[in-house]
């Protein structure tokens, strides 16, 4: 059992889901654990500073990137990688969340990482 589950509910955590997506539409599926109970207002911060899109430049957060998952699939980058991740939802934590994800911060440093983007820096994504 996870360090997290002895000694904290489910509802002091929750997960951040987004994604990749190339051009050619292939995607890669990831989530981040974060301390903190699921807040549907911040969840509307988040997408208030995504652009139309749900996109957000993952290297301006610090946020672990997944397109190198795809790296496999297509021996290293290529013309069809983008610069975005995608914003999927934020949910409150299950048990099994608990068990599988580390705890990569706290859902108010993320909503203050969103918060402080006054736009997004494509160039610090190796696909710019």
């Amino acid at each position: 059992m996870s360090d997290l589950m002895a000694g904290a509910a489910p509802k002091a955590f929750c997960v951040f889901e987004y994604q990749y997506r190339d051009a050619s539409n292939y995607k890669v599926h990831g989530e981040i654990l974060l301390q903190g109970a699921f807040c549907p207002d911040v969840e509307q911060r988040i997408v208030e500073r995504c652009t139309f899109t749900n996109g957000f430049v993952a290297e301006q957060l610090g946020i672990p990137v997944l397109y190198e998952d795809l790296y496999a699939l297509t021996d290293g980058p290529t013309e069809d990688d983008l610069t975005t991740h995608e914003f999927m939802r934020l949910r409150s934590a299950e048990k099994k969340d608990l068990e599988a994800l580390k705890v990569w911060g706290s859902v108010d440093e993320l909503a203050a990482r969103f918060d402080a983007v006054k736009s997004w820096d494509h160039t610090l994504s190796p696909h710019a």
